[in-house]
């Protein structure tokens, strides 16, 4: 397992800063998977790039078109061999 933040969110990169143009609560998902949740696409700097809000409500009142949002990263788990597993999201800047 490589322990790498893809090249194209690292900071300097492109930008790790942007607004969301484009969201959606999910509140219906498959067994196993959470909800609500917050689908988003942020737009980076003319480029969009797809993930989750994470770290904030998932209700209308919480979450508005246009918001600002930053990159995060967060623990997915760990394997039966204790490597770590990191995902990203979005949360309000």
């Amino acid at each position: 397992m490589r322990e790498v933040l893809p090249d194209r969110l690292q900071e300097g990169q492109h930008r790790h800063r942007g607004h969301r143009p484009l969201v959606t609560i999910v509140t219906f998902a498959s067994p196993g998977v959470p909800v609500p949740f917050v689908a988003a696409i942020v737009d980076c700097g003319g480029t969009s790039v797809r993930g989750n809000l994470i770290n904030v409500d998932p209700t209308p009142e919480k979450v508005s078109l246009g918001m600002k949002v930053k990159l995060a990263t967060y623990s997915l788990g760990t394997d039966d061999n204790g490597a770590e597993a990191i995902g990203f999201g979005f949360e309000p800047a």
